[in-house]
């Protein structure tokens, strides 16, 4: 719409309404995340069941939770910078739509943590408004830049094993058809970090085991050796890599490494990421 001859000062106006839109979604989010917690927590308390890690991993795994604020910030200074470019000022406000929650984050009596999060709406109207206003000093030096791509962020990724002729694959789909599963292994690797995971459920069970090595020590694993050494959820690291199920502890983690080592050997390469 910013390409065509329609009013700038309706753009703007549009513009302005999906900056209120993006810092309201922000603290939604940030509201329901911490909202989950809190339920948790009282659970937990209630029915002496710990279930608050498990649980968290899920929530923020979750969409609403994943939503890429950052491409949108990207995004909406483009559109800013176009707008400039035709005479427009395309920012006067970011509008609020909880009626009075500054005020109520002054109230005596207001949590800690009410008041934790109506300030990151506040900053993130305020990085609004400066994605607004930014202009890159000289656009065709910085050529990601003025294309509007944004720098690639650390992502976790799960590379699945097999066979070349597939067989760890065909085996699951027979175990799904009532046979007995054969056994699988995958591994999350998160780069940068130094750590992965390898994810392992042994023929004929029905929970799998995940172990935490060194990102190094994968090519000795899939050439069907033990790996040196094992980590504990304490390595640095570890977090991104860490699915819902617990690591093991490092006399499990070994214990199955060995087997992992015995029953594939070296026949796995990775087939699909």
């Amino acid at each position: 719409d910013v390409a065509t001859t329609k009013p700038v000062e309706e753009l703007c106006r549009r513009l302005e309404e999906v900056g209120t839109d993006i810092s309201d979604l922000k603290f939604f989010v940030q509201q329901n995340f911490t909202g989950f917690r809190k339920a948790l927590k009282k659970y937990e308390k209630s029915s002496k069941k710990f279930i608050m890690q498990w649980f968290m991993t899920q929530v923020a795994k979750a969409p609403l939770m994943a939503t890429d604020f950052e491409n949108m910030l990207g995004k909406f200074g483009n559109i800013a910078q176009l707008l400039r470019k035709k005479g427009a000022v395309p920012y006067s406000d970011v509008r609020h739509s909880l009626s009075g929650a500054e005020d109520e984050a002054g109230r005596q009596g207001a949590s800690l943590e009410s008041t934790y999060l109506l300030e990151a709406k506040a900053a993130m109207k305020f990085r609004v408004k400066l994605a607004a206003f930014m202009v890159p000093k000289d656009p065709q030096a910085v050529p990601a830049l003025a294309a509007g791509a944004k720098a690639p962020r650390p992502k976790t990724t799960s590379v699945f094993l097999d066979t070349k002729d597939f067989k760890v694959y065909k085996d699951v789909l027979e175990s799904s058809q009532g046979t007995s599963s054969g056994a699988t292994m995958h591994l999350r690797r998160s780069d940068p970090n130094q750590v992965a995971c390898v994810v392992y459920q042994a023929k004929g069970a029905k929970k799998r085991t995940e172990v935490l090595i060194r990102s190094d020590e994968v090519a000795r694993l899939l050439q069907g050796q033990v790996p040196s050494i094992v980590l504990d959820d304490r390595a640095m690291g570890a977090r991104p890599v860490i699915g819902s199920d617990t690591p093991a502890d490092k006399l499990v983690a070994t214990t199955t490494m060995q087997e992992v080592a015995r029953t594939f050997g070296s026949t796995l390469t990775p087939m699909a990421e």
